[in-house]
């Protein structure tokens, strides 16, 4: 078995006797201690310097020294039985299992150019996904594995974000993102370096669930990742209207959908996302790139538009564009982002790109309207003069 210590775990010598005990968080996580006879101290005191498995069982035969076949046999099921009780434990992980829980298709996805190599059974892999799969690998790509949870990782770095659904936390290369409300994924790790990302599930049993939450454990890691390569998501409905994609963004509740469905009725517009859209600058010129992910609404696309522009919607008692500031309009964009901004530099990295986007030559309103058809009407109208 190839293993590795868990953190906050000790050996104290009480009355005689050692034990390992945990402290810190492993105490307010209720882990518990474990006895250790003579052969336990010997084993534990050699796995407290290295944790190569054949290392420490060379050691052992050497330390009893035993020569032959059978006595040698004794001495590795008595170390495999002592890892097994600390891995009941949770005083180690086992990283065979780990590693082989699950067999390693590799499925490759292309997302604004942004490439996605999935190490995971098709089965586990959610069917919007399906629709972005593609034959070589993007230049610019995370790989993602799926992998057993045995044990939460106690990290002792920055915490970014904290809040009752989700904490993540950095330390030197690795980001780790802790699941409190989910049920199948309970962490993702994401090497920086190495560009892998690790999804740890704790059981494989509902597959519908354990689909939607790998699925949205996968954006996580995107929209980080995409963020560093110019691809920024912006919390929209969006529609196709003469060849170019309009972005149509407020606050939960404001009525994106309900505009939108009355272009749709009145105008046989197409739709391109119900919820989220990637955007980016190319040459100097913006793009709406297909998301797979899009909230409850069910519609999504593939592939790439231009970007017309962005509306900014609120609620009032008649159809009209409010004013906006030179710098309203990229502070807008950037408030409608949901691309990290955990740090400072990721919040100046997100403005900077709504800045471009802006200098891009898309058009930005804020609408203020009602729910009939003189909103769509309106909005409609200005399009088209600012378009012709």
């Amino acid at each position: 078995m190839n293993f590795k210590l868990e953190k906050n775990f000790t050996s104290e010598l009480i009355e005689g006797e050692t034990y390992i005990l945990p402290y810190g968080q492993n105490i307010a996580m209720h882990k518990k201690g474990v006895r250790l006879n003579p052969t336990g101290e010997f084993l534990w005191s050699l796995m407290e310097k290295t944790e190569d498995y054949f290392e420490i069982l060379q050691s052992f035969y050497r330390h009893y020294d035993a020569a032959d076949g059978n006595e040698r046999q004794m001495l590795k099921k008595d170390f495999d039985e002592f890892l097994n009780i600390l891995k009941a434990h949770g005083i180690i992980r086992d990283l065979d299992e780990e590693q082989s829980t699950f067999s390693e298709e590799n499925t490759l996805f292309s997302i604004g150019g942004i490439g996605i190599s999935c190490f995971i059974p098709k089965e586990y892999i959610h069917e919007n996904l399906l629709d972005f799969q593609c034959e070589e690998n993007e230049r610019h790509s995370i790989s993602v594995y799926l992998k057993s949870f045995q044990n939460e990782q106690l990290l002792d770095g920055e915490v970014l974000v904290r809040t009752d659904e989700l904490i993540i936390i950095k330390k030197d290369n690795l980001l780790v993102f802790d699941y409190k409300t989910n049920q199948i994924v309970k962490e993702l790790s994401f090497d920086i370096l190495t560009k892998k990302v690790d999804i740890r599930i704790l059981s494989k049993k509902d597959m519908d669930t354990a689909k939607e939450e790998i699925f949205f454990a996968i954006r996580n890691a995107f929209l980080y990742y995409a963020a560093k390569h110019h691809r920024f998501a912006v919390h929209s409905a969006s529609l196709v209207y003469q060849d170019k994609v309009w972005l149509f963004s407020g606050r939960s509740g404001v009525g994106k959908s309900t505009h939108t469905n009355l272009w749709k009725e009145m105008y046989k517009v197409s739709d391109f996302n119900g919820d989220l859209n990637l955007v980016g600058v190319e040459e100097g010129r913006a793009y709406v790139y297909g998301l797979p992910w899009c909230g409850t609404s069910g519609i999504y696309s593939t592939g790439k538009k231009p970007l017309g522009g962005i509306v900014f919607l609120s609620q009032g008692e008649k159809d009209e564009l409010l004013p906006m500031s030179k710098s309203e309009k990229p502070l807008y964009l950037m408030q409608r982002m949901i691309s990290p901004a955990w740090t400072k530099e990721q919040l100046e990295r997100n403005l900077d790109a709504s800045r471009h986007l802006v200098d891009a030559g898309i058009g930005v309103w804020k609408l203020s309207c009602t729910k009939n058809k003189s909103a769509a009407e309106y909005m409609k109208k200005e399009l088209d003069q600012w378009n012709s």
